[in-house]
């Protein structure tokens, strides 16, 4: 053990967390280390001879100038108290430790950071970081991606690179450690992070997480190592991401581990799209305009034939009890057929439902909680297929699934409902159902705060307070019939109003309930 670097670094370490390394100390300042069990257990050990080489360490570090030993009792040669830095000497030990300043690893941090803000916003971003130095306030007024401050920051899907960088930014100006995200000592770890968080962001294809560590770092393993932190990246400076796994928001810019599939199951077909080419040679033997094929009831029958006679791959979905799982490249290029049946289209949360659930007139969906890019393509195809039948989502009733219900609306926007997630289902399978957890209840007065203020922002401005006490009865009953009117033109809107009653219902019987606790055949029968 190399016990004179340890001690300087240790007073370094000191020095640079204090007021004195930036020359802002107003009162005098000694850096000193206290010989404790605590920091130093070996020089306490005394079936060990290492306090020994402590001793010498620190006498060689004495007569070089960098520190002095203070003894306990004053007696030379028998216990060190502590160690006391000389401030005087700090460049020369920094030389003597081979190691860079603070100072300059900020400085050089900054640049990059800066750097990388200048590609990604306009040019006139950093005029007010150029020249003398400007405070926080000022930099925040003119720059025009906007800086954030402490948590109270807007936060962007498309931006969470730029929100991350001016948050660390931010801290930096303010004096304050960045060591929770990145080590300011290494520049090109930092390099790497912001280049793979910015290419995440802007992924347009299917990719696995070996490959696009390849592409992107240059090594293959390199992106799992840093999955940790750009998952915390991604749910502190993303919107929507709070509660999603790590994998469940890089599967929302097609980046996974393995092929994904999507599940699914139901009372139709499911063949290879040939859309185009038979819309083409239809269109020609009929003799229609392009605008004219899509209105046309019998070339749509002749489609539908052609389709079934010349298609190679026929899946009759109903005859699998079970479903079929299709990766995500290849739903693109599938279809459905034979779906005069079909009736509604139903997501379902949970694996074990999926398998059990069998609901004659449906197409029954897997979503594995947050639904990803992969199931939001499938879900799009089947509702330009089908945009007259009723979407219904079935998950557990507790904060997590009316979560992943809004951001199922909100994603794909498909007019979904909710199934069979009412106080009804929480009180007749009440002996079923789960205690709320400290954590359940902050998030469940989160979400139910979130609706409130959905719905009042959605009201007309003098719709309610004091404008209203003033109103006469009648216009009362018109103007909130109309907010009623426009809330019910949204289901997700129309569906809060029942989400927040549930909530409160949960809150008050401190109850919540998995969907695999419900008998499925008291819905289906």
């Amino acid at each position: 053990m190399q016990y004179d670097r340890l001690l300087l670094n240790n007073l370094m370490d000191s020095y640079e967390k204090s007021l004195l390394s930036s020359g802002k100390n107003k009162v005098q300042i000694r850096i000193a280390m206290t010989f404790s069990k605590r920091n130093l257990l070996e020089y306490f050990d005394e079936s060990s001879m290492v306090y020994e080489e402590i001793h010498v360490a620190a006498n060689e570090l004495e007569k070089r100038g960098f520190l002095t030993i203070q003894w306990k009792n004053r007696k030379t040669g028998t216990i060190i108290e502590k160690i006391i830095l000389n401030a005087e000497k700090v460049d020369e030990i920094y030389q003597y430790l081979g190691r860079t300043p603070k100072a300059d690893d900020e400085k050089l941090t900054r640049e990059i950071l800066e750097e990388y803000l200048t590609k990604s916003c306009s040019p006139n971003v950093f005029q007010q970081r150029s020249g003398s130095k400007k405070s926080v306030q000022q930099f925040a007024g003119n720059v025009n991606c906007s800086a954030y401050f402490d948590d109270d920051f807007p936060k962007d899907r498309t931006g969470i690179t730029e929100n991350f960088v001016h948050y660390l930014l931010q801290r930096l100006d303010l004096g304050k450690s960045v060591k929770e995200y990145i080590d300011i000592s290494d520049q090109a770890e930092t390099r790497d992070l912001l280049r793979v968080l910015k290419a995440i962001e802007g992924n347009q294809k299917e990719s696995y997480i070996r490959e696009f560590s390849i592409e992107h770092l240059g090594d293959s393993k390199k992106l799992e190592n840093m999955l940790g932190l750009i998952g915390k990246i991604m749910r502190r400076f993303g919107s929507g991401y709070e509660d999603m796994g790590t994998e469940e928001i890089l599967a929302e810019y097609q980046i996974y581990h393995t092929p994904n599939y999507v599940y699914f199951k139901g009372d139709c077909c499911l063949i290879k799209n040939a859309w185009d080419i038979e819309k083409k040679t239809i269109q020609i033997e009929a003799g229609l305009e392009e605008d004219n094929l899509e209105s046309c009831a019998a070339v749509e029958t002749e489609l539908e034939k052609k389709r079934l006679s010349d298609n190679k791959l026929y899946i009759n979905l109903s005859a699998l009890q079970q479903g079929i799982g299709i990766s995500g490249e290849d739903i693109e290029s599938l279809c459905l057929s034979e779906t005069s049946h079909i009736k509604q289209v139903i997501t379902i949360e949970n694996l074990t439902t999926f398998y059990r659930w069998n609901e004659p007139g449906s197409i029954l969906i897997y979503l594995g909680g947050y639904h990803n890019q992969v199931r939001r393509n499938l879900l799009q195809m089947i509702y330009q297929q089908l945009p007259n039948a009723k979407y219904l989502h079935f998950g557990d009733i507790d904060v997590g699934g009316f979560e992943i219900y809004l951001d199922l609306c909100r994603k794909t926007g498909i007019p979904f409902q909710l199934y069979h997630m009412g106080i009804q289902e929480l009180k007749k399978y009440a002996k079923y159902g789960r205690k709320l957890t400290e954590n359940d209840n902050r998030r469940l007065d989160k979400l139910l705060e979130k609706i409130e203020r959905r719905t009042v922002e959605k009201m007309p401005d003098k719709a309610i307070g004091k404008t209203a006490e003033k109103m006469p009865n009648k216009v009362i009953e018109k103007t909130f019939g109309e907010i009623s009117a426009q809330i019910q033109e949204n289901p997700a809107d129309s569906s809060c109003q029942e989400i927040a009653g549930v909530l409160k219902y949960m809150k008050i019987t401190q109850l919540k309930l998995e969907q695999e606790c419900m008998n499925l055949r008291d819905f289906i029968d």
